[in-house]
């Protein structure tokens, strides 16, 4: 069996490489020092330039190493905490839509995500000092909320209106600098 490892670089990278190795008989290792991203646990691969999305398989293994991770530039480890922090609202938008909309829902799994949530809140305050601790805790809890896709078979779990809003700005940021250039 082939192994394939994704070493290094960034998310996006990550999943250019898996669009790249799909359909193959590799085994999937994915070795991360990437906060801000739970693409490791996804079993889907978009290719960004142009907007394919094609199932895949989720690693069998994931290869972190703390010190690495502790030593990430303080925006990454931010990015990784704002990403957990925008499990409340995903949480909130999901069960209001099955409230409304009569949407799936898995309360075992939203459950998960919740203890996920606050074992990352537990131990946020050792980020800034990049705690080995606290480290630890953001890396397992954006694992777990992976996992949490995973599970349910969409990104329900963990992105919700915050991610939509945050596209946007992006795209009107881009617009609004594209006009004044």
């Amino acid at each position: 069996m082939n192994i394939f490892s994704a070493l290094g670089g960034h998310g996006e990278r990550y999943l250019q490489i898996r669009f790249q190795k799909h359909g193959q008989a590799v085994r999937d290792i994915g070795n991360g020092a990437v906060y801000g991203r739970v693409r490791f646990q996804r079993e889907r691969a978009v290719r960004v330039r142009k907007k394919i999305t094609v199932s895949t398989t989720v690693p069998q293994d994931i290869l972190l190493e703390t010190e690495i991770l502790r030593n990430a530039p303080q925006n990454m480890i931010a990015a990784g905490a704002g990403d957990m922090f925008g499990k409340y609202t995903s949480l909130l938008d999901w069960e209001f839509s099955k409230e409304i909309n009569e949407e799936a829902y898995r309360e075992e799994i939203a459950q998960d995500t919740r203890v996920a949530l606050e074992k990352c809140m537990a131990s946020v305050d050792g980020l800034p000092q990049r705690e080995t601790t606290a480290i630890e805790s953001l890396t397992d809890c954006l694992i777990l909320s992976g996992v949490a896709m995973q599970r349910m078979g969409n990104s329900r779990p963990a992105s919700g209106s915050e991610h939509h809003t945050w596209k946007w700005m992006g795209k009107r940021k881009a617009s609004i600098t594209r006009r004044t250039a």
